[in-house]
C-alpha cells in the first residue's frame, strides 16, 4: 500500500532537520553546500527551515556532495551501504527503463500517474525534473528507492 509523503514523515525529523544535521556533520556551511550544488544560500536556508523542498535533481546533487542517500535525507527506509559518487545513469534513463519494464507507453503511464504526456517526455529526456514529492510517488509506484530512481548507486 502506498502512503502519502506526510503519512511517511509522521513523528520523524523533518527534511530540513536531516539536511542541516547531515550538512554540519560533513563540515559544510550553508554557503559551501549551496555553491557546490549551484543554488543560493538563501534557498538552502529555506529548505532547512521547512519552507519547501529541492527538486529531484537538486536533492540528488545534495546527496552526492554530502555522500549520503537521498532516501536517508528524506527519512525513508535506507538501503545498507554508502553512495558511490561517480557518474551514474540519469533520472530520465532510469524512468524510461522502469516504464518499459512495466510495459507502458508514455501516454499510458502519464495518464495513469495523472500528468501530461509532454511532462513525462521531458522527464525521460532529462529536460526537467519532478518535484521531490512526485519523485517519491514515482519511486513508490515502481517499487524502488529514490536513490535507484535518481540513478544513484548504493554500495552493499
Amino acid at each position: 500500500m502506498i502512503t502519502t509523503f506526510s503519512e511517511t514523515m509522521k513523528g520523524k525529523k523533518t527534511f530540513g532537520e536531516r539536511l542541516r544535521l547531515t550538512r554540519t556533520k560533513k563540515g559544510y556551511t550553508q554557503e559551501m553546500l549551496a555553491d557546490a550544488i549551484g543554488y543560493t544560500r538563501v534557498c538552502l536556508n529555506l529548505w532547512e527551515n521547512g519552507h519547501g523542498y529541492p527538486n529531484a535533481k537538486a536533492i540528488a546533487d545534495i546527496a552526492d556532495v554530502l555522500d549520503c542517500s537521498v532516501d536517508k535525507l528524506l527519512g525513508r527506509q535506507v538501503e545498507p551501504g554508502t553512495v558511490k559518487p561517480e557518474k551514474r545513469r540519469t533520472f530520465g534513463e532510469v524512468l524510461r527503463a522502469k516504464r518499459k519494464a512495466r510495459g507502458y507507453k508514455q501516454y499510458q503511464i502519464a495518464a495513469l500517474r495523472g500528468c501530461d504526456v509532454s511532462t513525462w517526455q521531458h522527464w525521460e529526456k532529462g529536460h526537467n525534473y519532478p518535484s521531490i514529492l512526485v519523485a517519491i510517488e514515482l519511486a513508490d509506484f515502481f517499487g524502488c528507492s529514490l536513490d535507484e530512481l535518481l540513478g544513484r548507486r548504493v554500495k552493499e
